[in-house]
């Protein structure tokens, strides 16, 4: 793979982006915004989960594809320096911003960077997946294209995946330690995707449902979901939350959702919509108690 094939010779396509939500909670910040490429026929959307008690980031890139066909997806991140790594793991510095100044190949001038920590990139998924490393001209210097590759022909509606967490650490710390606390979590049916980090502030689980539109009603209906059509399976946590964070140390300590109705978690109700805020009438517009239909929350977290 040559980085003028990622790089598209330098044309630019048309798409249209979205912020789909972005929170900012006690113990994580999350974000997700997507890209659709009509033409290529693909959609992109990009979670990012920024964990403040670990000071680390859980990123999930999950892709829609929209037109059946012959597909080449990589997921990549930069950097200047690879000091360490492994099969799925890259131990990484930037060294320096940019050469504003070059001359006969010697930098006259650069921005430098002073060496305080580094960053461990572990990618999650690797079964079918080409992993690698590609140098190229970026940012006005040389840097490095860390790649996660997938290429395989694709069904209409088929969802793609790519998992990475991102871990600042400081110098005395081996990144091939620090990854062996993270693992991937899988979901029921693969609706959704998730990663288990094990860290001294306890166990944390984080996922996120692959369809926002999972669970939705065609049909005219008030509200247009329930949880029992739109709840996914991450092992031992069941929610149909668009997105979930879960600390867990001698028990559950903290959560947070959005987009959600419910939470459980080993078949324990950590959250749920108050029966006081459900939608009485139905589309009858008679009142029927028993027909009480929960609303899903933008945003909630444990106090």
């Amino acid at each position: 793979m040559h980085a003028c094939m990622i790089m598209d010779l330098g044309r630019h396509r048309w798409v249209r982006t979205k912020l789909m939500f972005f929170h900012a909670l006690k113990e994580v910040d999350v974000s997700r915004s997507r890209v659709v490429d009509e033409d290529l026929g693909y959609q992109w959307d990009r979670v990012v989960n920024y964990l403040k008690k670990e000071n680390l980031f859980v990123i999930f890139d999950i892709i829609k594809i929209l037109k059946s066909g012959q597909y080449n997806f990589t997921n990549l991140f930069w950097t200047r320096q690879i000091l360490d790594h492994g099969e799925n793991w890259f131990d990484t510095w930037i060294d320096k911003f940019s050469d504003p100044l070059e001359w006969g190949g010697e930098m006259v001038f650069s921005l430098s960077n002073l060496h305080r920590s580094n960053l461990a990139i572990y990618l999650c998924e690797t079964e079918g997946r080409k992993i690698g490393i590609e140098q190229a001209r970026r940012s006005r210097q040389t840097e490095l294209g860390i790649y996660n590759c997938m290429s395989s022909a694709f069904e209409a509606d088929a969802f793609l995946v790519f998992s990475t967490v991102l871990i600042p650490h400081d110098l005395n710390e081996k990144a091939g330690e620090i990854v062996k606390r993270i693992s991937r979590v899988v979901s029921s049916e693969g609706k959704g995707v998730g990663v288990r980090i094990d860290s001294p502030n306890g166990t944390i689980l984080v996922g996120s449902k692959l369809d926002l539109e999972l669970g939705w009603f065609r049909d005219r209906r008030t509200p247009a979901y329930t949880f029992e059509t739109g709840k996914v399976n991450y092992t031992g946590v069941l929610t149909d939350a668009s997105m979930f964070y879960l600390r867990m140390k001698e028990e559950v300590n903290s959560y947070a959702v959005v987009e959600a109705t419910k939470l459980l978690y080993d078949g324990k109700e950590l959250f749920a919509v108050p029966i006081w805020y459900r939608c009485p009438i139905p589309d009858s517009g008679l009142y029927d108690p028993g027909s009480l239909q929960a609303p899903k929350w933008p945003a909630w977290e444990s106090l």
